[in-house]
């Protein structure tokens, strides 16, 4: 019989040592050695195919091949574990100079974090690394953000339409660009914001004049609730709660009834708002050949630079003069003085703010003005005075009649010179007039 113990028992070696061979730095092997250990795995191959065919040999050969191949396994963990303890003994002596002097502070100091300079300043200069990485992480995912939202709305439907229009219109017309732009503007604005701010008017007017219808139905709701109250023996707060609700019935159907409710009075915010943002990117593509680049967008841009007037030939760019933006910035202050002018009501701190608030968004257009093209500056002192214009159309009580607003109680019956009163306080022309006369 034979005996399988054995070539068992070698075979489970055999793995063992092939798998202590990964583990080991093959860097540090002799030449000698591996070849060794390839040729006790040729060695073994010859036992199995002897294990085969023979019956007698293999309780002879196996423990003179297992003694060969432990010996070799215990050469090469030596080679190994002297490498190791080397390497040991290299990263001690190098950093044993580092461990002394902190050894030395600590005993000297004591165990207080303030008088370890070196360690508190090494912590405070990593946080401040880690701060300034989110930082940079956070502003890079901000950039990110804000170019992804640039690129998407310049890429957008109603941009390439407007982009598209503009082109069309410049080609039928055969103006040059800058009265195409103005031209442009002053139709949308005849055409889409004229008809909406009039109609915002009306919703105005009616709104107010429905308050006043209020005052004599709130009266009367008064009286009913009392009557109610001592009749069915209401509480206070009880019949409050009921005129409250009474009189919010009544509003909801006047509102109703002459079809004004309040979020109409912001319409005309609702679309000249997208209209201005729309042409405002159209114009931007065509002065960077956006968003194709193709050989149709290089020649409407030769056509800019050759589009402008007077000083300004060159639409593309930015006015050298500063001109176009510091009339902008007068035009809007302009705008926002004279809707600050013509309020009759006091104030409230919100308007405070939002008046503030455009007056420095007017101002900040000027330092911003070397990044602007000329055709941006354009459109917009044609969209503001525009809107001026617009504004001070509406005042009139002739056209207010003639496109049917109803007559309220605040609607002045001589709004130009009433304006013009209050300019003349603002900007105290009255002294100056007296001076000149004396």
């Amino acid at each position: 019989m034979i005996s399988f113990r054995p070539c068992v028992m070698h075979i489970t070696n055999s793995h063992n040592n092939i798998y202590l061979l990964h583990k080991i730095d093959i860097k540090t092997f002799s030449k000698g050695s591996c070849s060794s250990f390839k040729n006790s795995l040729v060695n073994i191959n010859q036992f199995k195919r002897q294990l085969i065919h023979s019956t007698g040999i293999v309780d002879n050969a196996i423990p003179n091949l297992r003694s060969d191949l432990s010996k070799q396994i215990l050469i090469i963990n030596k080679i190994n574990k002297n490498s190791i303890y080397e390497k040991q003994c290299k990263f001690i002596s190098t950093h044993k100079s580092l461990c002394n002097k902190v050894i030395n502070k600590q005993s000297h100091f004591g165990t207080n974090l303030l008088f370890i300079k070196n360690d508190f300043t090494t912590r405070n200069c990593y946080n401040v690394r880690q701060m300034s990485s989110f930082y940079e992480r956070t502003c890079d995912s901000l950039y990110k953000n804000y170019v992804n939202l640039i690129t998407g709305i310049s890429e957008s439907a109603p941009v390439e339409f407007a982009q598209n229009s503009l082109i069309d219109i410049h080609s039928y017309t055969g103006l040059p660009w800058w009265a195409t732009i103005v031209l442009t503007t002053i139709l949308l604005r005849l055409t889409i914001s004229l008809p909406i701010a009039i109609y915002q008017q009306n919703v105005t007017a009616k709104l107010e004049n429905l308050r006043h219808e209020m005052t004599g139905i709130t009266t009367n709701l008064e009286r009913k609730i009392k009557d109610d109250m001592f009749r069915n023996n209401w509480s206070q707060e009880h019949a409050r709660r009921m005129y409250i609700l009474s009189v919010r019935k009544k509003w909801k159907d006047l509102i109703v009834r002459d079809n004004c409710h309040p979020v109409k009075t912001i319409i005309l915010a609702y679309i000249e708002i997208p209209i201005l943002i729309i042409l405002t990117f159209s114009l931007r593509n065509l002065c960077y050949m956006l968003p194709k680049g193709d050989m149709y967008a290089y020649e409407n841009y030769l056509e800019f630079t050759t589009g402008g007037f007077g000083w300004i030939t060159n639409l593309a760019v930015a006015d050298s003069y500063f001109i176009l933006p510091i009339l902008t910035a007068l035009i809007n202050l302009a705008n926002v003085e004279t809707f600050r002018m013509l309020r009759l009501k006091e104030p409230t701190i919100l308007y405070k703010c939002l008046t503030n608030f455009l007056r420095l968004v007017s101002v900040v257009i000027i330092p911003l003005s070397p990044f602007i093209p000329s055709s941006l500056c354009l459109y917009w002192i044609t969209n503001s005075a525009c809107t001026l214009g617009q504004k001070v159309l509406l005042l009139s009580p002739k056209f207010r009649r003639l496109t049917r607003i109803p007559e309220t109680e605040s609607e002045l019956s001589h709004p130009y010179s009433f304006l013009y009163k209050k300019i003349k306080g603002k900007t105290n022309l009255e002294a100056l007039s007296m001076k000149k006369l004396k």
